[in-house]
């Protein structure tokens, strides 16, 4: 039996704010009772010893503490910088 009728399918559109024309709605009402019936299929499954699933990935976050590392110098840092002032890079005045 299917799960979604012609009006529920047409109050579920509206509610979208999709436009179905009415040529369409029986394909996808078919389409639609079949998701349905696939997802009531699962409640079918014993699912007593499964536990629930809170992340997609078994990757646990790894934190570590900050280091200060420096990988130049700052003159090596400077030293491609098309204009520098007081150790500084000089940049275009962008507003005005």
């Amino acid at each position: 039996t299917p799960l979604l009728d012609t009006n529920q399918l047409q109050t579920l559109a509206h509610r979208a704010r999709l436009h179905l024309p009415q040529a369409q709605e029986a394909a996808m009402l078919d389409a639609l009772n079949q998701i349905l019936e696939w997802a009531a299929k699962l409640n079918e499954l014993n699912t007593d010893d499964i536990t629930p699933l809170h992340h997609i990935s078994e990757v646990v976050n790894a934190w570590r503490e900050d280091e200060i590392v420096r990988f130049f110098t700052d003159n090596q840092g400077l030293q491609n910088a098309p204009q520098v002032e007081m150790n500084h890079f000089v940049v275009p005045n962008i507003i005005a």
